[in-house]
């Protein structure tokens, strides 16, 4: 969404408007404005399914928390409903997904 500008006769309510525009749409552009966690999924030993509630193919994914020491990868491509992530032990992990 767009911030609507208000005109005005006022050069620094202008340039104001203008800097809030322009760090408001940065943050919009960001993908991780989008983002979702999947917090303690429940990995196993091997190739793992993991819904992640995103709505779309997600760009990528990243751990930010685990219960254990382990090891994660993708399996094969996200698809709009899993990831598809192998793990080397046991664990329950937190991810963010975007």
């Amino acid at each position: 969404m767009k911030l609507r500008k208000v005109y005005s006769k006022d050069n620094d309510l202008n340039r104001v408007q203008d800097n809030v525009s322009g760090v408001l749409d940065f943050i919009q552009q960001s993908p991780l404005t989008g983002a979702v966690t999947v917090v303690a999924a429940p990995l196993t030993i091997g190739a793992n399914s993991v819904g992640h509630r995103l709505g779309r193919r997600p760009i990528g994914w990243f751990t930010i928390g685990t219960d254990a020491p382990c090891t994660l990868y993708d399996t094969a491509p996200a698809d709009q409903t899993f990831l598809y992530i192998t793990s080397d032990i046991a664990a329950n992990v937190t991810l963010i997904v975007i």
